[in-house]
């Protein structure tokens, strides 16, 4: 919860490890995803709308990110987005909690 709380404090985060990204939207803050091995970054950035926001390691540039961080800068429902993704995926939580209370 602390860790969640730090990336909450940032304006921005891009993050390789894809918990820190998780933990960073799931603050509302906008992050960039530097994806490495498999498709699970880049399948979860899709699945959110925040696909052009996602670089495959292998094609990582500095410059890249840059114009990624101003496209993000630019976008004014980023914040509505977040919040909306945010009550999706609690919303998806809760129906899988309900499902499992009554398996037992």
């Amino acid at each position: 919860r602390e860790l969640k709380h730090v990336y909450g404090e940032c304006d921005y985060v891009v993050g390789t490890r894809f918990h820190s990204v998780i933990f960073s939207l799931s603050e509302g803050t906008p992050s960039i995803a530097i994806a490495y091995g498999g498709n699970k970054g880049t399948g979860i950035m899709r699945d959110a709308d925040l696909g052009n926001f996602v670089t495959k390691i292998e094609s990582f540039s500095a410059e890249r990110t840059w114009n990624q961080l101003g496209q993000l800068s630019r976008m004014s429902d980023v914040d509505q987005l977040l919040t909306s993704l945010s009550g999706r995926y609690n919303a998806e939580f809760d129906r899988l909690v309900d499902i499992i209370k009554e398996c037992q």
